[in-house]
Protein backbone atom coordinates (compact mmCIF):
# COMPACT_ATOMS: atom_id res chain seq x y z
CA UNK A 1 0.00 0.00 0.00
CA UNK A 2 1.25 3.57 -1.04
CA UNK A 3 1.82 6.30 1.54
CA UNK A 4 -0.84 8.43 0.28
CA UNK A 5 -3.31 4.84 0.40
CA UNK A 6 -2.32 4.90 4.03
CA UNK A 7 -3.26 7.93 4.42
CA UNK A 8 -6.59 8.29 2.98
CA UNK A 9 -7.35 4.68 4.97
CA UNK A 10 -5.81 6.37 8.24
CA UNK A 11 -8.41 9.60 7.93
CA UNK A 12 -11.21 7.20 6.63
CA UNK A 13 -10.85 5.41 9.54
CA UNK A 14 -10.82 8.80 11.89
CA UNK A 15 -13.66 9.52 9.67
CA UNK A 16 -15.85 6.17 10.93
CA UNK A 17 -14.41 6.39 14.40
CA UNK A 18 -16.28 9.82 14.67
CA UNK A 19 -19.19 8.99 13.29
CA UNK A 20 -19.92 5.58 15.07
CA UNK A 21 -19.09 7.60 18.69
CA UNK A 22 -21.53 10.03 17.40
CA UNK A 23 -24.56 8.32 16.21
CA UNK A 24 -23.87 6.25 19.41
CA UNK A 25 -24.04 9.27 21.73
CA UNK A 26 -27.55 10.71 19.89
CA UNK A 27 -29.09 7.17 20.33
CA UNK A 28 -28.78 7.32 24.01
CA UNK A 29 -29.60 10.34 24.01
CA UNK A 30 -33.03 9.57 22.00
CA UNK A 31 -33.80 5.95 22.76
CA UNK A 32 -32.39 6.43 26.80
CA UNK A 33 -33.04 3.37 29.08
CA UNK A 34 -35.61 3.49 31.81
CA UNK A 35 -34.59 4.91 35.42
CA UNK A 36 -34.49 1.64 37.27
CA UNK A 37 -31.29 0.71 34.48
CA UNK A 38 -29.44 3.63 34.63
CA UNK A 39 -29.53 3.79 38.26
CA UNK A 40 -28.65 0.22 38.46
CA UNK A 41 -25.05 0.49 37.25
CA UNK A 42 -22.59 0.25 39.22
CA UNK A 43 -19.33 2.55 40.29
CA UNK A 44 -16.90 0.63 38.78
CA UNK A 45 -18.72 0.17 35.31
CA UNK A 46 -19.14 3.89 35.04
CA UNK A 47 -15.18 4.11 35.70
CA UNK A 48 -14.61 1.40 32.99
CA UNK A 49 -17.33 2.51 30.53
CA UNK A 50 -14.66 5.42 28.65
CA UNK A 51 -11.83 2.72 27.53
CA UNK A 52 -14.61 0.09 27.24
CA UNK A 53 -16.63 2.09 24.87
CA UNK A 54 -13.40 3.24 22.86
CA UNK A 55 -12.29 -0.72 22.32
CA UNK A 56 -15.86 -1.10 21.41
CA UNK A 57 -15.96 1.21 18.92
CA UNK A 58 -12.48 0.37 17.25
CA UNK A 59 -12.82 -2.94 17.14
CA UNK A 60 -16.29 -2.49 15.16
CA UNK A 61 -15.05 -0.04 13.06
CA UNK A 62 -12.31 -1.99 12.11
CA UNK A 63 -14.17 -5.02 10.89
CA UNK A 64 -16.72 -2.95 8.86
CA UNK A 65 -14.10 -1.44 7.11
CA UNK A 66 -12.66 -4.24 6.55
CA UNK A 67 -15.38 -6.21 5.21
CA UNK A 68 -16.91 -3.44 2.91
CA UNK A 69 -13.38 -2.29 1.53
CA UNK A 70 -13.01 -6.26 0.30
CA UNK A 71 -16.46 -6.59 -0.84
CA UNK A 72 -16.50 -6.62 -4.81
CA UNK A 73 -20.29 -4.97 -4.50
CA UNK A 74 -21.15 -1.59 -4.12
CA UNK A 75 -23.90 1.18 -3.65
CA UNK A 76 -27.36 -0.11 -2.36
CA UNK A 77 -26.99 -3.81 -2.88
CA UNK A 78 -23.57 -3.83 -0.66
CA UNK A 79 -25.40 -1.27 1.97
CA UNK A 80 -28.41 -3.40 2.27
CA UNK A 81 -26.44 -6.78 2.77
CA UNK A 82 -23.75 -5.10 5.38
CA UNK A 83 -27.27 -4.16 7.43
CA UNK A 84 -28.75 -7.03 6.77
CA UNK A 85 -25.46 -9.16 8.28
CA UNK A 86 -24.50 -6.53 11.39
CA UNK A 87 -27.90 -5.88 12.46
CA UNK A 88 -28.78 -9.60 12.31
CA UNK A 89 -25.26 -11.02 14.05
CA UNK A 90 -25.66 -7.78 16.56
CA UNK A 91 -28.82 -7.20 17.39
CA UNK A 92 -31.36 -10.27 16.34
CA UNK A 93 -29.30 -13.47 17.13
CA UNK A 94 -28.21 -12.08 20.15
CA UNK A 95 -31.26 -11.05 21.30
CA UNK A 96 -32.64 -14.65 20.98
CA UNK A 97 -30.37 -15.97 23.82
CA UNK A 98 -31.81 -12.97 26.26
CA UNK A 99 -35.40 -13.22 25.65
CA UNK A 100 -34.40 -17.47 26.06
CA UNK A 101 -33.12 -16.41 29.49
CA UNK A 102 -35.21 -13.54 30.11
CA UNK A 103 -35.60 -14.14 33.66
CA UNK A 104 -31.88 -13.94 34.05
CA UNK A 105 -32.22 -10.00 33.42
CA UNK A 106 -35.44 -8.75 36.21
CA UNK A 107 -34.70 -5.43 35.07
CA UNK A 108 -34.82 -5.97 30.97
CA UNK A 109 -38.55 -5.17 30.53
CA UNK A 110 -39.98 -6.48 26.73
CA UNK A 111 -40.22 -2.48 26.11
CA UNK A 112 -37.00 -2.06 27.25
CA UNK A 113 -35.43 -4.96 25.05
CA UNK A 114 -37.09 -3.77 21.85
CA UNK A 115 -35.62 -0.08 22.87
CA UNK A 116 -32.33 -1.92 22.38
CA UNK A 117 -33.28 -3.40 19.17
CA UNK A 118 -34.18 -0.35 17.76
CA UNK A 119 -30.82 1.62 18.68
CA UNK A 120 -29.00 -1.41 17.86
CA UNK A 121 -30.49 -0.78 14.70
CA UNK A 122 -30.49 2.51 13.72
CA UNK A 123 -26.89 2.95 14.28
CA UNK A 124 -25.74 0.03 12.63
CA UNK A 125 -28.04 1.12 9.37
CA UNK A 126 -26.93 4.52 9.30
CA UNK A 127 -23.10 3.46 10.19
CA UNK A 128 -22.82 1.02 7.25
CA UNK A 129 -24.20 3.61 4.88
CA UNK A 130 -21.82 6.82 5.84
CA UNK A 131 -19.13 3.81 5.73
CA UNK A 132 -19.93 2.87 1.95
CA UNK A 133 -20.02 6.58 0.96
CA UNK A 134 -16.49 6.96 3.12
CA UNK A 135 -15.16 4.38 1.92
CA UNK A 136 -15.99 5.11 -1.78
CA UNK A 137 -18.09 2.17 -2.32
CA UNK A 138 -21.18 3.61 -3.45
CA UNK A 139 -20.10 3.40 -7.32
CA UNK A 140 -18.18 1.00 -8.70
CA UNK A 141 -14.85 2.37 -9.73
CA UNK A 142 -12.40 0.09 -10.08
CA UNK A 143 -14.69 -1.56 -12.94
CA UNK A 144 -15.08 -5.08 -11.02
CA UNK A 145 -16.01 -8.00 -12.99
CA UNK A 146 -18.88 -10.11 -11.36
CA UNK A 147 -17.79 -12.90 -9.75
CA UNK A 148 -18.13 -16.25 -9.89
CA UNK A 149 -21.07 -18.17 -8.44
CA UNK A 150 -19.52 -18.55 -4.76
CA UNK A 151 -21.61 -21.59 -3.12
CA UNK A 152 -21.16 -25.25 -3.86
CA UNK A 153 -23.22 -26.07 -7.35
CA UNK A 154 -26.48 -27.20 -5.51
CA UNK A 155 -24.30 -29.81 -2.65
CA UNK A 156 -24.37 -26.76 -0.10
CA UNK A 157 -28.75 -26.79 0.62
CA UNK A 158 -28.45 -30.37 2.84
CA UNK A 159 -25.10 -28.63 4.70
CA UNK A 160 -27.42 -26.54 6.20
CA UNK A 161 -29.04 -28.59 8.49
CA UNK A 162 -25.60 -29.75 9.00
CA UNK A 163 -24.03 -26.76 9.54
CA UNK A 164 -27.13 -26.63 12.43
CA UNK A 165 -26.17 -29.33 13.89
CA UNK A 166 -22.25 -28.04 14.30
CA UNK A 167 -23.36 -25.03 15.92
CA UNK A 168 -25.69 -26.88 18.47
CA UNK A 169 -22.76 -28.58 19.09
CA UNK A 170 -20.31 -25.91 19.57
CA UNK A 171 -23.13 -23.30 21.26
CA UNK A 172 -23.64 -26.10 24.34
CA UNK A 173 -20.00 -27.42 24.29
CA UNK A 174 -17.96 -23.48 24.99
CA UNK A 175 -21.49 -22.57 26.42
CA UNK A 176 -19.99 -25.16 29.64
CA UNK A 177 -17.02 -22.81 29.96
CA UNK A 178 -18.76 -20.04 31.57
CA UNK A 179 -20.69 -21.81 33.87
CA UNK A 180 -17.49 -23.40 35.53
CA UNK A 181 -17.36 -19.72 37.03
CA UNK A 182 -19.66 -19.75 40.14
CA UNK A 183 -20.12 -15.79 39.36
CA UNK A 184 -21.57 -16.91 36.46
CA UNK A 185 -23.40 -19.83 37.48
CA UNK A 186 -25.53 -18.18 40.57
CA UNK A 187 -26.24 -14.63 37.90
CA UNK A 188 -28.03 -17.83 36.36
CA UNK A 189 -29.60 -20.11 39.10
CA UNK A 190 -32.23 -20.23 40.33
CA UNK A 191 -33.70 -17.77 37.74
CA UNK A 192 -33.09 -19.74 34.90
CA UNK A 193 -33.22 -23.66 36.69
CA UNK A 194 -36.67 -24.61 35.01
CA UNK A 195 -35.84 -24.10 31.52
CA UNK A 196 -36.95 -26.70 29.22
CA UNK A 197 -33.65 -28.35 27.38
CA UNK A 198 -35.77 -29.22 24.80
CA UNK A 199 -36.60 -25.60 24.29
CA UNK A 200 -33.23 -25.32 24.47
CA UNK A 201 -31.59 -27.56 21.96
CA UNK A 202 -34.47 -26.94 19.28
CA UNK A 203 -34.06 -22.63 19.53
CA UNK A 204 -30.44 -23.29 19.47
CA UNK A 205 -30.58 -25.43 15.92
CA UNK A 206 -32.65 -22.85 14.54
CA UNK A 207 -30.26 -20.61 15.41
CA UNK A 208 -27.53 -22.12 13.43
CA UNK A 209 -29.62 -22.27 10.38
CA UNK A 210 -30.35 -18.33 10.59
CA UNK A 211 -26.33 -17.74 11.12
CA UNK A 212 -25.89 -19.93 7.83
CA UNK A 213 -28.85 -18.02 6.09
CA UNK A 214 -27.12 -14.32 7.08
CA UNK A 215 -23.65 -15.54 6.37
CA UNK A 216 -24.87 -16.10 2.63
CA UNK A 217 -24.88 -12.56 1.64
CA UNK A 218 -21.24 -12.57 2.89
CA UNK A 219 -19.82 -15.46 0.62
CA UNK A 220 -21.71 -13.44 -2.10
CA UNK A 221 -19.95 -10.05 -1.88
CA UNK A 222 -16.43 -11.01 -0.96
CA UNK A 223 -14.20 -10.73 -3.86
CA UNK A 224 -13.43 -14.60 -4.37
CA UNK A 225 -10.10 -14.72 -2.88
CA UNK A 226 -10.70 -17.71 0.30
CA UNK A 227 -8.77 -15.97 2.68
CA UNK A 228 -10.79 -12.81 2.90
CA UNK A 229 -13.80 -14.71 2.75
CA UNK A 230 -12.96 -16.61 6.31
CA UNK A 231 -11.29 -13.61 7.04
CA UNK A 232 -14.44 -11.33 7.04
CA UNK A 233 -17.14 -14.10 7.48
CA UNK A 234 -15.12 -15.06 11.17
CA UNK A 235 -14.61 -11.32 11.87
CA UNK A 236 -18.55 -10.98 11.35
CA UNK A 237 -19.67 -13.68 12.77
CA UNK A 238 -17.23 -13.58 15.66
CA UNK A 239 -16.29 -10.19 16.88
CA UNK A 240 -19.77 -8.24 16.11
CA UNK A 241 -21.96 -10.23 18.14
CA UNK A 242 -19.43 -10.07 21.20
CA UNK A 243 -17.99 -6.82 21.07
CA UNK A 244 -21.08 -5.09 22.77
CA UNK A 245 -19.49 -7.37 25.84
CA UNK A 246 -16.51 -5.32 26.20
CA UNK A 247 -19.03 -2.68 27.88
CA UNK A 248 -19.58 -3.33 31.17
CA UNK A 249 -23.35 -2.28 32.50
CA UNK A 250 -26.45 -2.85 34.86
CA UNK A 251 -27.80 -5.95 32.98
CA UNK A 252 -24.72 -8.10 33.83
CA UNK A 253 -22.03 -8.15 36.10
CA UNK A 254 -18.38 -8.65 35.07
CA UNK A 255 -17.35 -12.20 35.10
CA UNK A 256 -20.37 -13.30 33.27
CA UNK A 257 -20.05 -11.04 30.51
CA UNK A 258 -16.20 -11.73 30.06
CA UNK A 259 -16.82 -15.54 29.84
CA UNK A 260 -19.65 -14.91 27.65
CA UNK A 261 -17.57 -12.33 25.12
CA UNK A 262 -14.52 -15.48 24.95
CA UNK A 263 -17.47 -18.18 24.55
CA UNK A 264 -18.85 -16.38 21.74
CA UNK A 265 -15.95 -15.41 19.87
CA UNK A 266 -14.37 -19.25 19.97
CA UNK A 267 -17.72 -20.56 18.94
CA UNK A 268 -18.85 -18.78 16.20
CA UNK A 269 -15.36 -17.99 14.90
CA UNK A 270 -14.93 -21.68 14.54
CA UNK A 271 -18.69 -22.17 13.36
CA UNK A 272 -17.60 -19.15 10.57
CA UNK A 273 -14.68 -21.25 9.79
CA UNK A 274 -17.16 -24.13 9.49
CA UNK A 275 -19.68 -22.48 7.03
CA UNK A 276 -16.80 -21.17 4.62
CA UNK A 277 -15.29 -25.01 4.56
CA UNK A 278 -18.27 -26.24 3.66
CA UNK A 279 -20.63 -24.19 1.40
CA UNK A 280 -18.46 -21.92 -0.28
CA UNK A 281 -16.63 -22.91 -3.78
CA UNK A 282 -13.30 -23.64 -4.02
CA UNK A 283 -11.01 -21.75 -6.29
CA UNK A 284 -10.54 -23.11 -9.56
CA UNK A 285 -6.98 -25.16 -9.65
CA UNK A 286 -5.12 -22.68 -11.46
CA UNK A 287 -5.90 -19.93 -9.51
CA UNK A 288 -3.10 -18.29 -7.40
CA UNK A 289 -5.27 -18.41 -4.31
CA UNK A 290 -5.31 -21.38 -2.04
CA UNK A 291 -7.78 -23.41 -1.39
Amino acid sequence: MSFRKTVITVLQFIGLFVVYLGLDFLRGRLIPMSREISSAMPSSAAEQMPISIFLYTLFVVLVIMYAIKNSHWHGLKLIGAMILVTTGFQTFMEQIDTVVFMKAFPLLTPIELTKIIIGEVLVMALFVTAAVFILGKWKNRNNEIKKQEPLRNKSWFWKIPVLAFIYMFLYFLFGMFPITFPEVKNFYTPQTADLNFIILFTVAYIRGILWVLLSLPVLYMMRGKRTETYTVLVLLIAMIPALGLLIPGPLMPDMPRLAHFIEIVLSNGLFGICIVAMIAKKPPVNSDEPA
